[in-house]
């Protein structure tokens, strides 16, 4: 079997191989975590520590996972070694004997225990490195998880907590076994007493970063094979892996070596071995240097082979002829026409808010409920919130935690009694730092928290609120309310996105017969509909449709939102020039097509076509791109939003958005108004007012500063250049050492859309200095294809992914058509 095929096998194929053949018992140290969390996601929070720890928990999970399902019976995992604890600080010490204790008590690890049916022991010689109350602590837990997968059958686990040299525990079992038996114990004996029971020789040893073996006292026999991956642990995905299992499978157990000349084949098979030493001969694996400023140490590329040597050669001629950059630009504008080609119905991240409120339909929809109640208790976070992990956004984290404890309180189940607790703690310090979201408040968060503390309050999970904390939200709610046709909220109206904040007034509040949109829901969003369903008009069979057809491991914060990523992913592309791929310009043409036969005149368009408003954002950026087109489309279907001092979003709206006038700026100078007209001289004095610091905006629909001010000094180029400079030398102030962009942490979004502002900038004949462009495009190139965090703002986070991936691919692009990347491009090989 070649590796291809191996690696293309279905993940039971696979598990059948490795139940046959091994391995059986593997060795996997965990090592680099905090380097890779560090990297990979830089932080400014206080609590480093417990975001870190949730973090890596979170992926060591996902890894163990993997390994059980693609066969691995056994995992021996050391984890703290004395050396460590030694010689870092007394809170790293505190931090590990947490880290230790989560193994046993962290209902994530139980329930995956439970969920794989995996047995846990525990090794090593901890009780001669914490103290006696730790020690305590930890013997308790541990006892516990013991006793509690004791019956678990088809996976074990030993975790290895600092069992770096067993001589005196083995020697202490021995005399033990000899005074009781009066007969040496065998080394099986042995093992059995050191490990809980009997643990089969390593198959498989891995670790990361210094080749080394350790902590796996007397199962380690000196024929397993070993693998040292040149990255941290948590970077280890099942491509990774199934190339380690595929060599050990294949290549290192499979055949003996043939010292033989039998024919002349092998004869020459023997020269190109000869060759192979001759070209690696001053080569040693394990060579590595150390970086001087952070003192860490990685290993060096030693082995070459003939063919990388000529692949190098053939290589370096092409690049002097200029063959490599169109190569690459056929497939960056591959993956173009692919993110193209999935444009449409709307692709988004889920969240546990709306997820919460399917769970609580368990009698109208109780395989979707069920599902939703398995993934709320899946993904509570490691501080006990519910929410995106990361970014961090406290508006976010209280709906998400209020909505997820109710749903698990209103359930009923015993076993979520810790998870509801946990949950309320951490709901309290949330509150308490709503001040520290800079974008302000999500989507309707003052009419829905009023409701969800109501119903929180009626199920007993709140003691009695203080008038003076709910007053406030009371009355913004009740100004929203009166903001609405007749004081009544239909399909026409925004607010029924939220329509779960009319709680137990719903029939006073809703237009019942005129709320729910063609395809049965409730203004598209899954926590109204479900509202809708328990409170309204239970068992509809529409609306009931609607919720059932959602479940994406998980359920998303709306559905669909076809016309939304459609507008947006073509005017990511909109500043590209791409008229050179005519397969592209016609998938172009069709989404083109879609959205004219959508526009609806005297109104724009809205976000789907099955949603009812429509709203000023995506009918700015759809004039810009049906205009350019030479669609007949009207500009006062744009200008019906403009308000006294700037231009609204939705009608009855109270938050205004510096990204829809900025949006709007792009049609106006689409249209032909210049800087003289009213409209234009409109939006700039007002999103010059709303400058922060005279640097940079923020907006309500993005948690990031760097969204709105990209496509704020898109706009301005060549209309107020000053505004926009300011701007530009923030983002090049604000660049990160590793030459991304990021609020919280670098994100390939916020580096594309700074890309993006910059690249046009330099386009337009402006300085930029051409490192800092060098340096983005690198880190972009490495992180092309990874998750992108939600920071889109709607009630709760979300990241409308497609649209996110057609900004990167948009930047990258520009870096080609201006000159700038044609090295830069080897990650788009695929």
């Amino acid at each position: 079997m070649q590796l291809s095929e191996f690696q293309s096998l279905p993940i039971k194929e696979v598990e059948k191989i490795i139940q046959e053949t091994g391995p059986h018992t593997c060795a996997w140290v965990v090592n680099g975590t905090r380097r890779w969390y560090m990297l990979e996601y830089q932080t400014r929070l206080e609590d480093f520590s417990l975001d870190y720890l949730g973090t890596i928990n979170q992926r060591t999970i996902e890894i163990i996972q993997m390994f059980f399902e693609h066969g691995v019976n056994t995992l021996v995992m050391p984890i703290i070694s004395p050396y460590i604890l030694r010689k870092r600080s007394a809170s790293y010490g505190k931090m590990a004997s947490y880290a230790i204790e989560q193994l046993t008590v962290n209902q994530h690890y139980l329930d995956f225990y439970d969920s794989l049916d995996v047995r846990v022991g525990v090794y090593g010689d901890y009780k001669n490195y914490f103290g006696k109350e730790t020690v305590d602590r930890l013997e308790k837990s541990i006892e516990s998880v013991k006793q509690r997968t004791a019956d678990h059958r088809k996976k074990r686990i030993f975790w290895g907590v600092c069992a770096h040299d067993a001589i005196e525990t083995v020697s202490q079992l021995s005399i033990d076994h000899y005074l009781k038996n009066s007969v040496a114990p065998t080394k099986k004996q042995l093992i059995e007493a050191y490990y809980g029971e009997y643990v089969e020789p390593v198959d498989l040893y891995l670790s990361a970063s210094k080749p080394r073996v350790f902590d796996v006292p007397l199962i380690s026999s000196g024929r397993e094979s070993l693998y040292f991956t040149v990255a941290p642990s948590p970077y280890m995905d099942q491509s990774q892996f199934r190339d380690i299992l595929y060599d050990h499978i294949f290549h290192r157990t499979a055949t003996q070596s043939q010292y033989t000349f039998e024919d002349v084949d092998q004869e020459k098979d023997w020269n190109l071995l000869r060759d192979f030493y001759h070209l690696n001969k001053r080569s040693t694996l394990g060579i590595g240097i150390r970086e001087e400023r952070l003192g860490v140490w990685h290993a060096v590329p030693q082995v070459q082979t003939e063919e990388e040597v000529c692949s190098v050669q053939q290589q370096s001629t092409r690049n002097n002829q200029g063959d490599r950059a169109g190569h690459h630009n056929f497939l960056l504008a591959d993956q173009i026409l692919d993110t193209l080609k999935e444009t449409g119905p709307g692709h988004n991240t889920t969240t546990a808010y709306d997820t919460a409120w399917v769970a609580k339909l368990k009698d109208q929809a109780p395989k979707s409920a069920a599902k939703a109640l398995n993934w709320l208790r899946k993904n509570q976070l490691s501080n006990g919130s519910w929410g995106m992990n990361r970014p961090l956004y406290h508006h976010d984290r209280v709906v998400c935690t209020l909505a997820a404890i109710i749903a698990l309180r209103k359930n009923g189940d015993i076993r979520d009694r810790d998870r509801v607790a946990k949950g309320l703690f951490a709901l309290h310090d949330h509150l308490e730092l709503l001040h520290m979201d800079q974008a302000g408040p999500t989507v309707g968060f003052e009419m829905i928290l009023p409701a969800l503390i109501n119903e929180a309050l009626d199920v007993g999970l709140l003691p009695p609120i203080d008038d003076e904390f709910l007053t406030p939200l009371r009355k913004v709610r009740s100004y929203k309310l009166s903001l609405s046709p007749n004081g009544m909220i239909n399909r026409d109206v925004s607010m029924a996105f939220s329509a779960e904040m009319a709680g137990e007034d719903g029939k006073k509040i809703l237009a019942v017969d005129d709320i729910l949109e063609a395809n049965g829901s409730v203004a598209l969003s899954p926590s109204a509909t479900a509202y809708y369903l328990l409170k309204i008009k239970p068992f509809d069979p529409e609306p009931l449709a609607y919720i059932q057809s959602l479940w994406q491991n998980g359920i998303a914060n709306f559905s669909p939102f076809d016309l939304f990523e459609q507008g947006w992913v073509l005017w990511n592309f909109s500043l590209n020039n791409l008229e050179a791929y005519p397969e592209i310009e016609a998938r172009k043409d069709e989404i083109l097509e879609n959205l004219y036969q959508n526009w609806r005149k005297g109104e724009g368009i809205g976000f789907s076509e099955f949603y009812s408003p429509t709203d000023a954002d995506d009918t700015a950026i759809t004039f810009r791109l049906l205009n350019e087109a030479g669609y007949d489309v009207d500009i006062s279907d744009v200008l019906r939003f403009e308000g006294d001092n700037h231009f609204r979003t939705f009608d009855f709206e109270t938050h205004s958005s510096v990204s829809t006038n900025v949006h709007i700026l792009f049609a106006l100078r689409a249209a032909g108004y210049d800087r003289s007209d009213p409209e234009v001289q409109k939006i700039l004095k007002f999103i010059e007012a709303e400058r922060v610091d005279r640097n940079y905006w923020i907006d309500k629909w993005h948690i990031s500063p760097y969204y709105v001010t990209s496509h704020a000094i898109i706009a301005l180029i060549g209309l107020e250049n000053e505004l926009a400079r300011d701007s530009i030398q923030w983002m090049l102030d604000t660049q990160k050492s590793n030459g991304g962009w990021g609020d919280q942490f670098t994100t390939a979004e916020e580096t594309a859309y700074c890309l993006q502002a910059i690249l046009l900038w330099k386009k337009a004949g402006h300085y930029v200095p051409e490192e800092a462009i060098k340096n983005a495009l690198e880190w972009l190139n490495d992180h092309l294809f990874e998750p992108y965090p939600p920071q889109w703002m709607a009630k709760c986070l979300y990241s409308p992914l497609v649209m996110v991936r057609s900004s990167i691919l948009s930047a990258l692009m520009l870096a080609k058509e201006i000159g700038l990347a044609d090295q830069r491009f080897a990650a788009m090989v695929v």
